[in-house]
């Protein structure tokens, strides 16, 4: 997952493969995007990710981008699974079993 201006591209350094198999799990649908746009999404990943590199952060950030609200066949649905996914994903990095 990347953000990019002009002149350089910056990789996230958050665990990917471990969320996407939570989604999976759940039943979630997503796709995962090398592109990120040119506006709003893209310049909020860019200043977040950059301002980690920048200060040199310990930290971990993914930018998720959920569907417009008319794209969503049940609100509560969606949710609910993704505090679900939330709390188990940071229980994981806490206490990690492998």
């Amino acid at each position: 997952m990347i953000a990019k201006n002009q002149n350089e591209i910056i990789d996230t350094n958050f665990e990917i493969d471990s969320f996407k198999k939570a989604l999976e799990e759940h039943k979630l649908p997503y796709s995962e995007s090398r592109n990120p746009g040119t506006s709003y999404c893209n310049l909020v990943y860019w200043n977040s990710l950059n301002y980690i590199k920048e200060k040199n952060l310990d930290c971990k950030f993914l930018f998720i981008h959920i569907p417009f609200l008319e794209n969503i066949n049940n609100l509560s649905e969606l949710q609910e699974k993704l505090n679900i996914i939330i709390k188990e994903y940071f229980c994981h990095l806490q206490n990690p079993r492998d």
